[in-house]
């Protein structure tokens, strides 16, 4: 439950930075846009009326506004509301100005929901999709009754200037919103991805990743024919500590005996998974037996050191028990059964009364090297 919540956390926090990404961007665009066209039209022959400079004025102020909010502000979805209910209000008038239902700037309209759509919640989204269907069906009824949208005071030519720099304006928008999600999905999509592939707690390898890697060392060391060593460690008497001691100190330990171990397997062939609340597999590739059960006694006797507040199950100081098997790459066997050897030392060690490690040579059953080692 308590890791749910984390992700949980992260993914509205990835989510909220998202939406920040977004409104910065296409209010900042937004503003520079309308603001060098604006200056264009002034320099022209076919200056904007003075219904146009004021809407200009106006979208570039508010947009400013919806940057500065989502830069320094906490209130991430006021600014939201401000950029997608401004571009709604900027593109209607626009299209009253330019002709009502017979202007091409109509269809810019679509560019308010669409923002609305990344940088809302869905029901949010749904009143902004709403508010322009309002407003397309408006300039239909106006037509129907008779009202005229068209600007007398300008000629056929002057419109279609000022119709295609707003059409501009909205492709550059669209292009922007679109680059700025594709962007920050793709890095959401990676982020999701590697929290899946390891575990949040230790950093290790996740169960599902340490099976699918065990399934390729065991494939390489058949080709290759050099020994796979395969550990499984267990904390001893866990459920006690947790019951007596508490989670949050169990979590504690885990992630104290998480340290130990990667202070111990280090090279970088190496993989370590955790497979269970206290349990780890470690994958120590070209490891004979004997370098294995070495390494395996030097995490144990280091997590040994580590004494607990006060007795549980009659021990002072955490234990380990650990099961290693060694896989020479005989054919006839898979991971499965590299697996279920290591599991089988390990039970072996708990029946020896833990604090041990035992060890077994995957495809030697009839010669029966199996040892413990106190």
């Amino acid at each position: 439950m308590k890791h749910d919540t984390i992700d949980s956390h992260k993914i509205r926090s990835a989510s909220v930075q998202r939406t920040r990404s977004i409104v910065k961007a296409v209010s900042l665009v937004t503003a520079i846009l309308a603001s060098i066209m604006f200056a264009i039209s002034l320099t022209s022959d076919q200056k904007p009326p003075l219904s146009v400079a004021g809407l200009a004025c106006a979208l570039i102020l508010v947009q400013l506004l919806s940057y500065s909010i989502a830069s320094h502000g906490e209130n991430i979805k006021l600014a939201a509301w401000i950029l997608t209910l401004s571009l709604l209000a900027a593109f209607t008038v626009v299209t009253a100005i330019m002709g009502g239902i017979h202007a091409p700037i109509i269809l810019a309209i679509m560019v308010a929901p669409m923002c609305g759509a990344l940088v809302l919640e869905y029901k949010e989204s749904l009143v902004i999709l709403i508010l322009s269907v309002i407003v397309i069906l408006g300039f239909i009824a106006c037509e129907k009754a008779g009202i005229s949208f068209a600007d007398s005071g300008l000629s056929d030519s002057q419109r279609a200037v000022r119709s295609a720099i707003w059409e501009i304006l909205c492709i550059c928008m669209c292009f922007v919103t679109l680059a700025r999600y594709d962007k920050y999905n793709h890095q959401f999509t990676i982020d999701l991805s590697q929290q899946a592939a390891t575990d949040k707690m230790t950093g290790f390898y996740s169960k599902d990743v340490a099976e699918t890697l065990l399934f390729q060392q065991v494939q390489v060391s058949q080709r290759s024919n050099q020994p796979l060593s395969v550990m499984i460690i267990d904390i001893d008497y866990f459920k006690q500590i947790n019951d007596q001691l508490g989670h949050k100190e169990g979590d504690r330990y885990i992630e104290c005996i998480a340290d130990l171990i990667r202070q111990e397997i280090r090279r970088s062939a190496d993989v370590i998974g955790r497979i269970g609340g206290d349990e780890f597999m470690i994958l120590l590739p070209q490891t004979p037996l004997e370098g294995a059960k070495r390494v395996a006694e030097q995490i144990r006797c280091r997590v040994s050191t580590i004494p607990l507040p006060r007795p549980v199950a009659n021990q002072i100081h955490l234990s380990l028990s650990i099961g290693v098997a060694t896989y020479s790459g005989c054919l006839g066997f898979g991971h499965e059964d590299v697996f279920k050897a290591a599991d089988q030392s390990l039970y072996r060690s708990k029946q020896l009364g833990r604090d041990q490690v035992s060890c077994q040579i995957v495809g030697k059953h009839d010669k029966a090297v199996l040892e413990a080692v106190a």
